[in-house]
């Protein structure tokens, strides 16, 4: 998975990540679903790594969350998938994730599955 997101990220020239991903990362460290040996040099390294590839977190903004719930009630996304798809489409972004079948389909979002931009299985 290493090898593919280095790809992803080589073959894309602006990149964005969601904030609610942060979010979603932290709510995962915390439930223990994601271990995490040192937490604080995990964010600090996540920090350097962003930085270093040029990806900049998206700010949070409450259109994001108006959408969100639209995508929530009309396509019954969960509550992360909803936020990540409402960003993309809020910011005019396409969205790459290997969640075809979340966000393949839903209006407005521009979605493209990792193989379509040359990685993944």
């Amino acid at each position: 998975m290493h090898g593919e997101a280095r790809s992803l990220i080589s073959r894309l020239t602006e990149l964005y990540l969601s904030p609610y991903t942060l979010i979603e990362i932290d709510l995962l460290i915390r439930s223990g679903i994601l271990r995490v040996l040192n937490v604080e040099k995990f964010w600090q390294k996540l920090a350097q790594a962003l930085r270093y590839h040029e990806i900049e977190v998206m700010p949070p903004k409450p259109e994001h969350h108006r959408e969100a719930h639209r995508l929530r009630e009309e396509r019954g996304l969960t509550y992360f998938d909803s936020l990540h798809a409402a960003a993309a489409i809020v910011g005019g972004l396409t969205l790459v994730s290997y969640d075809e079948k979340v966000y393949r389909g839903v209006p407005r979002l521009r979605y493209r599955h990792p193989a379509e931009v040359g990685i993944g299985p």
